[in-house]
């Protein structure tokens, strides 16, 4: 099977890991040449997108494209972005001359609806974010509590919040969300019309109240409008978005459904909101297997995927400085419980296992790893992630686990399978929740800003002689890939490219 895939953006999580779910269901994976998608803020070459679709869809079993690379040139260009609502939309009618020229092809599209990101960075969002940022947010908040409580005191600070912001900021804000909006709404009317097969819309950076939740509100009213519940889903993400429907692409040729059963290391993990996203954790893990196509039950004896998820206690923590750990560990969970319906399931049903770790956002939650580490249970994990956000990490191992379902008898799926799983290690555990916060400790204690790096190849070779230091502490048996570089995509510290040396 070839799938044709066209990524998020550039960065390894949307670029590299598709790849190894490609290569542990066995089949490849056709992206276009690296060179001509975004480069973090300069936007995708649109022209030669088209090009390589037109080269290449003669030979696609299926296609998974990012809505927001298609039709923007990127994740950061779809937020600063100036082209006019009119033109985003009409440029999706290419789908339909793809869909018309090769009407077998599987389309599967996803798009993410526009973040308000809360804080002054602008260094993923247009430039005034860096003063407006945080009013914007509350702006977008504001709003949405006006129009659903209508309480005086909403009213007043929402007055006051936009006396802050220039007239013409409010306005561009408001003009991309709605030309983003009007997209998602005709990317709906793809599906309803079977140009697209399935499309996701997620949600990056949620939360509860916004522009955002108002937008899904009227997408999800839509879907209902084009009974195609079935066909479109909304859920929080963004990252994983491309392992998944790459997954889903696979379980559909194969007729394959995978059944997971979840459990968890706190009785309180399911119910839990955790940082960036905007329903109870369990809705999220509902979302995500239903986007592969899987089914999520309650008895052990139906399933066929173990999925492990580390939650905290009470309330999600940070990686970075492990803010928060008072409310993540304690004696509302139960870590050793988790290893060992783990355990159970590998050694007596034989059954694949993977563990979301999700008690911390942005990093490995490291009592969990110490327990692993002495019970031996890192080998036996089918897939391990714990990275970004809840969403991130929970999709990369419900893909990773459908797509072994596929590639399980081939040795070469095998060996990919191991990989990635130890560069999950590498990266969530070793560099997420340790070396990271090593280097940003040391930048600050030589009074340089670790969040703009002047720098970068200074820091660049910090984070690489320690992560190299951090794997070499550690048995070959766990680690047998030997980092020959690592690279700082975004020329930050949020996240790493590494490259190995090759056996």
């Amino acid at each position: 099977m070839k799938i044709g895939f066209l990524p998020l953006d550039e960065r390894p999580c949307n670029f590299k890991f598709p790849q190894y779910i490609a290569r542990i269901a066995g089949v490849e994976l056709i992206l276009p040449p690296k060179e001509i998608l975004s480069r973090k803020r300069t936007p995708a070459d649109l022209k030669a997108i088209d090009e390589w679709l037109e080269r290449e869809s003669d030979n696609f079993d299926a296609l998974v494209l990012s809505i927001d690379m298609f039709t923007y040139g990127g994740l950061i260009a779809s937020r600063i972005s100036q082209a006019s609502t009119e033109e985003s939309v009409e440029r999706l009618e290419k789908i339909r001359d793809i869909k018309l020229k090769h009407r077998d092809l599987p389309i599967y599209a996803f798009n993410i609806i526009m973040r308000t990101s809360n804080s002054n960075n602008n260094e993923e969002e247009k430039e005034y974010w860096k003063d407006y940022g945080m009013l914007l947010f509350q702006y977008s908040e504001l709003t949405h509590k006006v129009k659903l409580f209508n309480r005086e005191e909403d009213k007043q600070l929402l007055h006051e919040v936009e006396r802050n912001i220039p007239e013409e900021i409010i306005k561009d804000y408001l003009n991309g969300r709605e030309r983003n909006h009007k997209v998602n709404l005709a990317l709906i009317d793809l599906v309803k019309e079977n140009i697209v097969d399935f499309a996701l819309l997620t949600q990056d950076d949620a939360s509860p109240y916004g522009f955002p939740a108002m937008e899904q509100k009227e997408l999800r009213a839509k879907i209902r409008e084009g009974r195609v519940q079935s066909k479109v889903i909304i859920y929080p993400g963004a990252d994983e978005v491309g392992m998944l429907l790459i997954a889903r692409a696979v379980n559909v040729k194969e007729g394959v459904k995978p059944i997971f059963k979840a459990d968890f290391s706190s009785v309180n993990g399911p119910h839990i909101i955790t940082r960036y996203e905007d329903r109870p954790l369990f809705e999220g893990i509902k979302g995500q297997i239903n986007a592969v196509g899987g089914v999520l039950v309650d008895s052990i004896s139906l399933a066929g995927i173990e999925l492990l998820v580390n939650t905290p206690a009470i309330e999600q923590g940070e990686a970075y400085l492990f803010y928060n750990m008072d409310k993540v560990e304690g004696p509302a969970r139960n870590l050793l419980s988790l290893e060992q319906i783990g355990r159970y399931c590998t050694e007596v049903l034989n059954m694949p296992v993977v563990l979301a770790d999700v008690a911390y956002a942005n990093g490995a939650d490291l009592e969990l790893i110490e327990l692993l580490e002495e019970t031996g249970f890192v080998e036996d994990l089918t897939c391990y992630a714990g990275w970004n956000t809840s969403g991130n990490t929970l999709g990369t191992v419900i893909a990773a686990g459908s797509a072994w379902i596929s590639g399980s008898e081939i040795e070469d799926c095998e060996m990919a399978l191991r990989e990635f799983r130890e560069v999950r290690f590498i990266d969530d555990w070793l560099y997420q929740a340790k070396v990271r916060t090593d280097v940003i400790e040391e930048l600050k204690s030589r009074d340089i800003n670790p969040w703009q790096l002047e720098d970068v190849e200074m820091a660049r070779i910090m984070v690489e002689e320690k992560l190299k230091e951090e794997v070499e502490k550690r048995s070959e048996e766990i680690f047998p890939l030997k980092i020959k570089r690592i690279d700082l995509p975004w020329n930050r510290l949020f996240e790493i490219d590494i490259h190995f040396e090759e056996k």
